[in-house]
């Protein structure tokens, strides 16, 4: 070849193991007629994949995820090629090779940092060190990313050296203009992004952080908590649906015990051990933060586990009690607040405003209190959720009132 032409071809190679019914995707990077071979450490059954257009058959999710990643693969080093040219650097099979497996700090790009990011995280939700929730969150981060790249940019990747405070700039911009994205959804992605970037600034990927001097307002939205007239009228409404009872059950227990949808899911009987004051108390690690929490079952919670003691459904899952997907909890919480005569929209997440507010410091319970059976790090963190009630305040000027008229 001339002029350090680039030759890329995509093939399957067998595993070790010669039973096995997949193949190993590998592409092959010929250069002035040096070979090398670089895996994708992507898997394919041989029937499914086209040996001829190289790319597999179908448009399942999975074919369609590989044949978007090998296309962007063969960009990618058509791009760093191209950019070795202009830069007047040694150009061969081996560096490109050596740039894929980011071995090449000038030449690392932005979705290639943040696969390794997601993949790093996927082995720490196997592990137990994180959760599914937090992989999905950045699963959908990496996809707007590629879109912004595609659609404003022209291009299939960025190298990490070329972000810049423009980049993030016109990032925030694309997510409320293309994608109509809230606010503090816009102030989410960022915070995605950054994280990214920091994990490549903690590897000496990237010197410079392009987010200096940018900043994105988040404005704290205010969930006002039931009252207690509004428990009293879901907890005594009789339901003809069943499912409507079950998620108003759960619903109520989290009002009681301040606990997050993720953490009433991995509720089970192991869960509950009898405390210091002979009261039955519970005793689990929150699927967010791993903090160990430990907080007393007040009455109206007990009698809610009491229902589903025997309920075959729990049992057979080893759960304390029947939960939907956190999609049709919220669906029918918005019925169950119609039948109740409750005009605004009642979601999941409301019942840890309610078991904060309403529940707790409502009733004299100290904040510091109320943070620990919330599971929080710090107090500032249940301040979020910590919204003190009209009547609290006028209780509190009461007692000051007499204070002062005695003295």
């Amino acid at each position: 070849m001339s002029n350090h032409d680039i030759g890329l071809n995509i093939f399957l190679k067998r595993p070790k193991n010669r039973d096995e019914k997949y193949r190993y995707v590998y592409l092959r990077i010929t250069i002035d007629g040096m070979v090398v071979e670089y895996s994708t450490q992507k898997i394919v059954v041989p029937e499914k994949w086209n040996a001829g257009e190289k790319k597999a058959r179908g448009n399942s999710e999975n074919a369609q995820s590989l044949n978007q990643y090998l296309g962007v693969l063969i960009s990618r080093c058509r791009n760093i090629r191209m950019d070795l040219m202009e830069r007047g650097k040694p150009i061969s099979a081996s560096i490109i090779k050596s740039i894929l497996q980011g071995r090449d700090e000038d030449h690392v790009s932005l979705l290639g940092v943040f696969e390794d990011h997601n993949k790093r995280l996927s082995r720490q939700v196997i592990a137990g060190e994180s959760s599914l929730a937090t992989l999905q969150k950045y699963t959908i981060a990496i996809g707007h990313v590629r879109n912004f790249l595609k659609n404003r940019r022209g291009c299939s990747d960025i190298l990490l050296r070329l972000l810049d405070y423009g980049f993030v700039e016109d990032y925030a911009l694309w997510l409320r203009e293309v994608r109509s994205c809230s606010g503090n959804t816009v102030a989410k992605y960022i915070s995605n992004l950054r994280k990214i970037v920091f994990y490549a600034v903690r590897r000496g990927l990237l010197k410079a952080d392009p987010f200096f001097g940018f900043k994105i307002k988040h404005i704290e939205i205010l969930v006002i908590p039931l009252s207690m007239d509004e428990l009293g009228r879901i907890s005594k409404r009789t339901f003809n649906a069943a499912r409507l009872s079950y998620v108003r059950d759960v619903f109520l227990f989290c009002c009681y015990t301040g606990l997050s949808y993720a953490d009433v899911c991995a509720l089970g009987p192991a869960h509950i051990f009898d405390g210091l004051d002979d009261s039955r108390w519970l005793h689990i690690k929150r699927i967010k933060t791993g903090v160990i929490l430990r907080l007393p079952i007040l009455n109206e919670a007990e009698k809610i586990i009491a229902r589903y003691r025997r309920d075959k459904k729990c049992v057979s899952e080893g759960r304390l009690l029947p939960v939907f997907t956190n999609q049709k909890t919220n669906e029918y919480l918005k019925e169950i607040a119609t039948l109740c005569g409750i005009s605004r929209n009642i979601t999941f997440h409301m019942a840890r405003h309610t078991f904060a507010t309403t529940i707790t410091l409502a009733n004299g319970v100290p904040i510091e209190t109320v943070s620990k059976m919330l599971g929080h790090r710090s107090i500032r963190q249940t301040q979020h959720y910590a919204k003190i009630l009209d009547q609290k305040v006028s209780e509190d000027m009461k007692k000051l009132r007499c204070k002062l008229s005695a003295g």
